[in-house]
């Protein structure tokens, strides 16, 4: 099944994850490398374009200010600007990472589209879900090594898409095995706390976490116990959120999370 660039880009434009997916869902890897090309400078930057907008601060300020008063080259650079910060902006949504994710060439690409998403907080469920199911419809031949490398990535750095909850979502669709790297384990507590954001309050406890998947407690939990530096995370967060307003936990006051 082929796939039209120009609906695709209505629906990252649209933020619009789940649609996404539709639209990818059964297509061929040729179909895919053809629309990657056709989307090329919404998924790639180009360096002489960049270098040609960004050659020095003071004019950078003046693309800033926008078109007005400027004229020649200046007025054309201030176009490609706005058309540039359009295109930036659109990237900053889980429908442009479930997209560029479901065209991606190979491992690395897709390693750096996880690593480079920057919006504020994570994607919301519904839309991890429709990115990990373009990675499950997809089935890439490196897909088990991309959810690894981004593991390690964000065990060391806290950047990128959260990588436990993408790996979760894979584990359970049945496309990859559970993983075998630390970083499965050790991002897990961070998973399980599950924060309102700013508020520094849980919307979940661990344990009703685990009561919501609990495929967790076949071998996920125990790896805790044997895996380095898990126990660290747990107490970690665990002393984060102990806060008096926390969502409750079963069997009342005072009891732990956990």
């Amino acid at each position: 099944m082929s796939v039209d660039p120009g609906q695709l880009w209505d629906a990252i434009a649209g933020r619009d994850a789940p649609r996404v997916r539709d639209l990818l869902r059964g297509a061929g890897e040729a179909d895919r490398a053809a629309c990657a090309k056709a989307l090329r400078p919404l998924l790639r930057d180009d360096p002489a374009l960049l270098k040609q907008l960004f050659p020095n601060p003071v004019y950078f300020a003046q693309l800033q200010a926008g078109p007005a008063g400027l004229r020649g080259q200046q007025a054309e650079d201030a176009k490609l600007w706005r058309q540039y910060r359009e295109i930036y902006r659109l990237r900053d949504s889980a429908a442009f990472l479930a997209a560029a994710l479901g065209l991606a060439g190979g491992v690395a690409e897709a390693c750096r589209v996880a690593q480079e998403y920057d919006h504020y907080g994570q994607p919301a469920s519904p839309d991890l879900d429709a990115i990990a199911g373009v990675l499950a419809d997809r089935r890439p031949p490196w897909l088990a090594e991309f959810v690894d490398r981004h593991l390690n990535l964000q065990s060391r750095f806290l950047i990128g898409v959260d990588a436990w909850q993408l790996a979760r979502r894979l584990v359970r669709l049945g496309v990859i095995g559970r993983p075998g790297v630390p970083g499965y384990t050790t991002l897990m507590p961070a998973a399980l706390y599950h924060a309102v954001p700013v508020q520094q309050r849980l919307a979940a406890t661990p344990a009703q976490e685990l009561l919501a998947d609990p495929g967790l407690l076949q071998v996920e939990v125990w790896r805790l116990f044997t895996v380095p530096d898990a126990a660290w995370a747990v107490e970690r967060h665990e002393s984060h959120f102990s806060f008096p307003d926390q969502a409750p936990v079963p069997g009342g006051p005072g009891r732990r999370a956990w």
